[in-house]
């Protein structure tokens, strides 16, 4: 697994769409519809046509989604 570092110097592993839908326990289809929506976590894009998600950014947008359930609930 490719890892990245941040500013901090953390490690910040690039995930496959296969290991973020599990990590959201998402099906693939609804990454791939976030993705076009662009409502989900961003994604890297290569020209190779390959997608990978940050770590970082996963977890960000999940945090994020968590409270904006419990500023609405």
């Amino acid at each position: 697994m490719p890892v990245l570092t941040t500013e901090s110097g953390q490690e910040d592993a690039l995930l496959t769409t296969k290991e973020v839908s599990a990590i959201l326990r998402v099906p693939l289809g609804t990454l791939r519809q976030w993705r076009h929506r662009k409502c989900g976590p961003a994604a890297i894009k290569y020209e190779s046509g390959g997608i990978r998600y940050r770590r970082s950014v996963v977890r960000s947008w999940l945090a994020a989604q968590e409270e904006n359930s419990a500023n609405t609930a």
